[in-house]
């Protein structure tokens, strides 16, 4: 069958706007490539300093901090579309800039509400992971806010978890670093959760020990473990002995 010059005079146009079309589109797509790419290597920076942080137990020098902070927020400037990931490193990044300071200063105040917009942030772009949801809790703590956003976040944790060992362990500190200023109803589940947690094994009981200790919570917990008949795998064993030398 033979093409009528017609129709070959009409195909050529045709073909020139598929070429053109697919010109822009590889364009588009070099364009969006070489974003993610700037976006990753600033991702990358950011992230080896938080590496090296993490090896210290004091926050970071105004410098290096800046460079980091800097480099998270160009990290999400760069990438094409909002991205959890990136939202997290800013939140962590800014965290350490706050590492063991009061909240009362009103610069790290003013931080931490950046930090925690970035977790909420984090949370509305992937509502159903629960790390999202601790993130934020843990800033709150920072910054005395035990609130109904609080709870909320609480609350969201519990229901996606899906009793995941680690996010279990994470929940209970959380209960323990919050304790004080917890409902009377949220600090009988943060006890739940612990003795939960040291009912585990041995390994776990010693890991939860320090942080009772530290946040004087050693001898309710081994009151409420009695109450309950729960194991304590001996952490309680001087909470009784010093109440036999009474």
């Amino acid at each position: 069958m033979k093409i009528s010059t017609q129709q070959a005079k009409e195909s050529v146009p045709n073909l020139k706007y598929l070429f053109f079309f697919l010109i822009i589109l590889a364009i588009g797509l070099l364009l969006l490539g070489s974003q993610m790419v700037i976006s990753g290597l600033y991702k990358a920076q950011s992230q080896l300093f938080l590496e090296h942080w993490g090896k210290s137990t004091s926050a970071p020098n105004e410098k290096p901090w800046h460079i980091a902070y800097s480099a998270s927020q160009k990290a999400i400037d760069y990438y094409p579309v909002k991205h959890a990931p990136l939202y997290e490193l800013k939140g962590k990044v800014i965290q350490w800039q706050t590492f063991n300071k009061t909240a009362d200063d009103p610069v790290v105040f003013e931080l931490r509400q950046e930090a925690l917009a970035s977790y909420r942030q984090q949370i509305q772009i992937t509502p159903k992971w629960p790390w999202a949801w601790l993130n934020l809790l843990a800033i709150k703590i920072e910054m005395n806010q035990i609130d109904s956003e609080f709870y909320n976040a609480w609350n969201q944790v519990k229901l996606i978890s899906n009793q995941h060992p680690k996010i279990q362990t994470a929940v209970t500190q959380i209960g323990i670093q919050s304790w004080k200023n917890l409902s009377n109803k949220y600090k009988i589940e943060a006890l739940d959760n612990v003795i939960h947690e040291i009912a585990k094994s041995k390994r776990h009981a010693n890991a939860i020990k320090p942080l009772l200790a530290s946040y004087n919570l050693l001898k309710t917990t081994c009151l409420y473990a009695t109450k309950k008949q729960a194991k304590t795998h001996d952490i309680c064993t001087s909470q009784t002995n010093a109440k036999a030398t009474k």
